[in-house]
């Protein structure tokens, strides 16, 4: 089950009872459905009643108690930080899935020094601490270098930030690195050669910009003179003899 959390100053709080069904509304537009845990309602100190929505009653608390949820017309949506709950954030409602979190970029700082890639960066990895994920950043050298800001790694899973029409989104995918040589790459090389068993990813998955790259810096499939290192993103291929490199994602 994925959730996405919302921050709000609210302090309407739902008390729900034990299998009410919730319904929530995402960033993207999607809707989410499912049933509260048994023991849901021992995120409140109050009681459950049934009202003329055939949902929960709202309940207003002391301002101790942070908001946890409000009744709208659409079902029930979520409004604290995960941190606020704990532990019982992860064991109630499952970790916000990355892909489901968009962002839309804020130009408000814009200047002749502003960087959208930083800026896109920095507001996606804010709104995605505040559902409690770790982000943690594993490359800058990107796939598409006008639209992406960097390959991230969430919970051990990597993802490409990046940016179209101004909505910052993260794509789930397997990066690397791909580094062209010519002859021998060294001893201190890192990773395996694109069309060998070991390697992660084959010629047939890379995409037309990437193979017309490769056909441009000499590389031929058929008769290659020049090789191609396959190397996972972050990690320094550490290869001599490179004739050209480029970041991709499968």
């Amino acid at each position: 089950m994925t959730v996405t959390l919302y921050e709000t100053n609210s302090d309407i709080l739902v008390i729900a009872k034990d299998g009410q069904a919730w319904s929530l509304g995402t960033p993207s537009g999607d809707y989410l459905n499912g049933t509260f845990a048994a023991d849901a309602k021992a995120w409140t100190d109050g009681d459950w009643e049934p009202n003329e929505n055939d949902g929960q009653t709202p309940t207003t608390l002391s301002d101790d108690i942070p908001p946890v949820a409000e009744w709208t017309a659409d079902g029930v949506r979520l409004l604290v930080r995960r941190d606020q709950l704990g532990g019982a954030a992860n064991t109630y409602l499952g970790k916000t899935d990355p892909a489901s979190i968009t962002v839309t970029l804020d130009r408000s700082s814009e200047d002749d020094g502003w960087d959208w890639a930083d800026a896109a960066l920095e507001q996606w990895t804010k709104a995605a601490e505040k559902t409690g994920l770790a982000v943690e950043v594993v490359s800058y050298e990107v796939p598409d270098v006008d639209h992406d800001t960097a390959i991230v790694a969430v919970d051990g899973t990597r993802y490409v930030i990046t940016v179209r029409n101004d909505e910052i989104t993260a794509q789930l995918g397997l990066a690397y690195t791909l580094t062209l040589i010519e002859g021998d790459a060294g001893r201190d090389a890192n990773g395996t050669e694109i069309n060998e068993d070991e390697s992660p990813i084959s010629y047939s998955q890379l995409d037309d910009a990437t193979t017309t790259w490769l056909a441009e810096n000499g590389y031929d499939p058929e008769h290659p003179d020049r090789w191609v290192l396959v190397t996972p993103a972050g990690e320094d291929p550490g290869a001599v003899n490179a004739v050209a490199s480029r970041s991709v994602t499968v």
